[in-house]
Parts: C-alpha cells; sequence; structure tokens
C-alpha cells in the first residue's frame, strides 16, 4: 500500500506539520484526512519499499529470477506463488482488486487476491460490501458457465440480495463468522475441490445460514440452479473456464525446490530398494 508524506496546518497553532499514511491511493488518502479534519496543503507519495536481501536468497533459494526493480510486496507475492505454484491473476483479477480499493501487485495470485478483498470487506463498518461480494462468490461457484451474459457486481439483483442478507440476522451473523474463520478461502469456492495436480482444496460449507440465504435468493430469481453444484462440477467447471492465458501464467510460475526433491527421491528410490534387496539375497 502506498506511504503518503503531506504537509497541512495544524490549527492548534497555525503552524505547518507533516503527517504520513498509508491509502490505497490519494482519493482514500483525502477521505481519512477528512474524516480526522486534516487539510492536507501538499502530498507526496514516498519511494516504495525494495527487496530486502532475505528476500533475494529465499527466491533464489526457490529457483525464482528476480525482475529488475523489484519491490518488497512483489518479492512477497512471487516468494507465495513459487511456494503454492500459484499463477498471477488477469486483468479480470485487478479489476476486482480496483473495486474493492485492495492493494496489490502485478505478481498477486487469486488465492491472495480472494483473501485480501475479504478481509478488508470484512474490517469495513458497514457489512454491505462483504455481503456483495460473498453472493458474487456464491453466484459465480453455481451458476451455469455455459449462458450469456454473465451477472457481476453492478448487477441489482446481486446487490439487493447483499441488502436483504445484511438485514437478515442470522445470516449475517453466519457471514462474519465465516469471513474471519482461519480456514476461510476468501470465499473461493464452496465445498471441496480437486485440482489437476490431484490435491483436494477444502473452500467454506454450502451449510451455513448465510450460504443457504444467497443460494436460496439466487435460485429464485434463476441465476443458479436450484441444488448447489457438487463438488466434482464444480472442479470441472473451474477447470473447462481457464484460459489459455491462466494456463500460460501457471507454466511461468516455478515450484519451489522441496518439491522438486520430493519428485527426486520417489524416482530415484524405487531402483535402489531393489539393488538393496537383491544385494542382501545375494549374500544371503
Amino acid at each position: 500500500m502506498p506511504d503518503y508524506q503531506f504537509r497541512f496546518i495544524k490549527s492548534e497553532t497555525g503552524r505547518k506539520n507533516i503527517g504520513r499514511k498509508y491509502a490505497y491511493d490519494e482519493a482514500e488518502l483525502f477521505e481519512i484526512l477528512a474524516k480526522e479534519g486534516v487539510v492536507p496543503i501538499e502530498v507526496e507519495a514516498l519511494p516504495a519499499r525494495m527487496v530486502t536481501e532475505p528476500q533475494l536468497a529465499y527466491l533464489s533459494n526457490l529457483g525464482v529470477s528476480v525482475p529488475p526493480a523489484l519491490t518488497l510486496e512483489e518479492a512477497s507475492d512471487l516468494i507465495d506463488n513459487a511456494k503454492g505454484r500459484h499463477a498471477p491473476v488477469g486483468l479480470d483479477g485487478h479489476a476486482l482488486a480496483r473495486r474493492f480499493r485492495v492493494e496489490v501487485t502485478k505478481y498477486v495470485s487469486k488465492r491472495s487476491l480472494y483473501k485480501r478483498i475479504t478481509n478488508s470487506c470484512a474490517q469495513a463498518e458497514d457489512p454491505y460490501e462483504l455481503a456483495l461480494w460473498f453472493t458474487y462468490r456464491v453466484y459465480r461457484a453455481n451458476f451455469d458457465r455455459t449462458k450469456s451474459p454473465q451477472s457481476g457486481l453492478d448487477d441489482p439483483r446481486l446487490q439487493l440480495i447483499a441488502r436483504d442478507l445484511v438485514a437478515d440476522v442470522s445470516s449475517l451473523r453466519s457471514l462474519k463468522k465465516a469471513a474471519a474463520s482461519p480456514f476461510s478461502t476468501g470465499f473461493r469456492w464452496f465445498g471441496q475441490m480437486r485440482a489437476p495436480n490431484g490435491e483436494t482444496h477444502t473452500g467454506e460449507s454450502r451449510g451455513t445460514a448465510c450460504f443457504k440465504f444467497a443460494h436460496g435468493r439466487l435460485s429464485a430469481l434463476g441465476l443458479v440452479p436450484a441444488q448447489p453444484k457438487s463438488d466434482k462440477e464444480v472442479a470441472r467447471a473451474i477447470k473447462r473456464s481457464s484460459t489459455p492465458e491462466e494456463k500460460a501464467r501457471m507454466s511461468d510460475v516455478p515450484a519451489a525446490r522441496s518439491g522438486c526433491l520430493v519428485a527426486a527421491f520417489w524416482l530415484f528410490a524405487p531402483p535402489v530398494v531393489l539393488l538393496l534387496l537383491y544385494a542382501s539375497r545375494w549374500t544371503a
């Protein structure tokens, strides 16, 4: 998140003062300062924090080539991507980040982005944005991807469901609990999904009051089927929806070397074991 330095005149003394604050952009900075009764007369964006030596060493161990002028936040995203084999999001992901005013780098993964959006919405005083994000994610996890056009965050129907969810006490309580869970995926999916590499990922529950509320309303409007998609259906839909660009981004993400070592172990271990067994029989 950008670090801003600003000058203002302190009302108590009439003298110029210097302050510093983090904000998504200058517009948000002015909003924050306005709430504090501060009117800046000069604003300057301070230089970004650059990659640290420990980060460079870690990236090297992971086999990641370091781009020039890498910032601290970009290095952090690259490390996360390499360790988890995550691809950077595309333009649609960055559009979501701008919509929810979440600070990201060009290397942010979908996994990290969704968690950041969920955390940001959960910390806001007004729960509407959290309810809208959740409703949108329930829709995206269950809608028929063969139909067009698709609904988005600006769809009045999704916005109405979000407002009604906020007004429903039990559903809102359930939603806040789901957002605060340490196991939350940021509402990326619901149920369990088997990834193409064979790993199983557990998402949010379909049995919560907030899910039943949002899905029921979406279904009543004909936006999703009456029954939530099963784990297999969700996995197939996600796999089919992977674009060539997403697959290309995934191919550019290097694996952590620990995974390579494990693969090498299973490649060479069987012949070694057989050789030892043969040697033991010969000596006997």
